[in-house]
């Protein structure tokens, strides 16, 4: 199983996403047992170091550290354009 930290500004910027909360949270636990699962998307993110997308929905993503083998934490949620705010265009 895999572990994923989400940090407390990350639950804070999830309110204002009330209609993707129950989704989110949904996706989170699916990636804790199965990171390779299709629906997810898991892809590295190029050009960030150890860091990770997932999809929650077509347009909605989460960005994700390594910070040990099977250890992550929650860098960013939002729409897909915070993809934009970390350099991938």
């Amino acid at each position: 199983m895999y572990e994923i930290i989400i940090p407390n500004h990350i639950e804070k910027k999830l309110e204002r996403y009330g209609n993707i909360k129950e989704r989110f949270y949904k996706k989170v636990n699916l990636f804790k047992q199965n990171p390779s699962h299709p629906s997810l998307r898991f892809k590295i993110y190029e050009g960030v170091p150890n860091t990770f997308e997932i999809s929650v929905n077509i347009s909605f993503r989460v960005l994700l550290k390594k910070i040990g083998e099977r250890r992550f934490e929650i860098v960013d949620i939002g729409y897909h354009d915070i993809l934009d705010k970390y350099g991938k265009k």
